[in-house]
């Protein structure tokens, strides 16, 4: 009759523990998950119309990386995540609309960092082409006023945005997937891009 070998059991437990940390550090070290979050939006056709709709239009960078902001997140009743944004600093390079003395502002982003049940980062952002706008790049921006909260938001998600020089290569690639959104890309660019390139 052969005989056979069976693993001690605390071999067995070992592996099973080796390979749950294994796969812990992969998942962990991976790339933050980006979700979407659906929203219905105006999506503008022309640059005059964002003009006209914003209280300001400036030239401005971001002082902060995007991960370097607190988000706000609310919840409603129910636990279940209601609003969130992030809040970052900017300099103002130009003021082409608004207050000609702004130098800073702090602009709203609907985007946020959180932790999910697992304790891994998830960066939320609402709509399905936007990107956050990374430090030192710079950005032509249409904002509204939040009056209660004294800071501005981007009008219109990706459309209240333009990143001119191209140095940002997640909103390169986003304008390649959205035809409209390129198409009113091309005309802030042909509108703006002397005032643009004169301060950089």
């Amino acid at each position: 009759m052969a005989k056979t070998f069976k693993k001690p059991l605390n071999f067995v437990i070992l592996a099973a523990l080796l390979s749950i940390c294994i796969l812990a550090c992969i998942y962990y070290a991976s790339p933050m998950k980006i979700q979407r979050i659906k929203a219905a939006y105006a999506g503008y056709s022309s640059i005059e119309e964002l003009s006209e709709y914003s209280d300001m239009v400036i030239i401005a960078t971001p002082l902060k990386e995007f991960e370097e902001c607190p988000p706000t997140i609310k919840y409603n009743p129910d636990g279940r995540i209601e609003d969130e944004y992030t809040v970052s600093p900017f300099g103002v390079k130009k003021v082409i609309k608004g207050d000609s003395q702004l130098k800073s502002a702090d602009i709203l982003q609907p985007a946020a960092i959180i932790e999910n049940a697992l304790g891994k980062k998830v960066l939320r952002i609402t709509g399905d082409y936007y990107t956050v706008m990374k430090k030192g790049e710079s950005y032509l921006l249409f904002l509204k006023k939040v009056e209660e909260e004294g800071f501005y938001s981007v009008v219109s998600l990706e459309y209240g945005k333009y990143n001119l020089d191209g140095g940002d290569q997640d909103e390169m690639s986003i304008t390649e997937k959205s035809g409209k959104f390129k198409k009113v890309k091309d005309m802030a660019k042909a509108r703006f891009k002397k005032t643009f390139d004169s301060i950089q």
